[in-house]
Order: structure tokens, then C-alpha cells, then sequence
């Protein structure tokens, strides 16, 4: 009977040590999933703000073709005047010196518009978008870092009841 005790009570002790093993094994992979997680989850936080970063700068490169193409524009209109200029002094006809002065406001006029509708729209437009986008990336990466912080919790209590 005596024997039989001893097995029992060592039987008893191989089955904590074992279990509390295998709770010491599972608390150690719920932490590095959590901390795989959360890496991972940094990682693109960080990339989805590279890449906001990226669009701003397109953006401003496209507000530089914009500046690039009004100032051609007033270039030719420049060129245009010159041309009538040259056409009034070589005594030619009043209206082909008229025909390049009203090329010259064409060009200004075209020029005036489209560079102020078009380029104030469009990068208004984009800066809007690339902040609000920043604004959701980090709404989501403050959810996302609460919802795993949940997660621990709950995990560790799970674990804690095991116990």
C-alpha cells in the first residue's frame, strides 16, 4: 500500500512538472506571436508612411510641371509680343502685328486659367487625400496595437486560469 502511495504521489508530480511545462511553453509562443505581431505591424506602419511620403513628393513634382508649363506659356506670349513688335517696326501690315498680339493674350489668357483651375485643384485634391490617408494609417495603427494588446491580456488570463 505503501508502494503504491509513493507511485501515485510521484505519478501525481510527473503530471504537474509536465503540465506546468507545457504552460510555461505556451506562455513563451503566445509572447513571441504577439511580439512577431506587433513587429510586423510596425513594419507596415512604416511603409504605408514611406509610401504617403512618396505621393506627397509626386505631388509637388507634378505642382513643378505646372510651373514649368505656365512659364512656357507666358514665354511664347513674351514671343508672340516680340513678333509684334518686329512686325510694327518693319512697317508691315497693322494686322498681322494684330494677329500676334491677340496670339500673345491667348496665350496669357489659357496660361492664367489652366495653371490656377488645374494646379490648385489638383494638388489640393492629393494633399487632402495623402493626410487623410495618413490620418486612417494611424487610427488603424493605434486600433491594431490595442486590439493585440487585448489579445495579451485576454491570453495571459487564459493562461493564468490553466494554471
Amino acid at each position: 500500500m505503501a508502494e503504491a502511495k509513493a507511485s501515485s504521489s510521484q505519478w501525481a508530480g510527473q503530471g504537474i512538472a509536465k503540465l506546468q511545462t507545457e504552460t510555461r511553453e505556451a506562455k513563451e509562443a503566445l509572447a513571441g506571436n504577439i511580439k512577431g505581431a506587433k513587429v510586423k505591424l510596425d513594419a507596415l506602419i512604416s511603409h504605408t508612411g514611406d509610401q504617403l511620403k512618396a505621393y506627397r513628393t509626386q505631388v509637388k513634382e507634378s505642382e513643378e510641371v505646372n510651373l514649368l508649363r505656365k512659364r512656357y506659356s507666358q514665354l511664347e506670349a513674351q514671343a508672340a509680343i516680340l513678333k509684334a513688335r518686329l512686325a510694327a517696326e518693319k512697317a508691315e501690315t497693322y494686322d498681322q502685328a494684330q494677329l500676334y498680339l491677340e496670339e500673345a493674350k491667348g496665350w496669357y489668357t489659357r496660361t492664367k486659367s489652366r495653371a490656377e483651375d488645374a494646379g490648385r485643384q489638383q494638388v489640393v485634391a492629393m494633399e487632402k487625400r495623402i493626410d487623410e490617408a495618413e490620418t486612417a494609417l494611424k487610427q488603424k495603427g493605434n486600433q491594431a496595437r490595442t486590439e493585440l494588446s487585448e489579445l495579451l491580456i485576454q491570453a495571459a488570463e487564459i493562461v493564468k486560469g490553466e494554471e
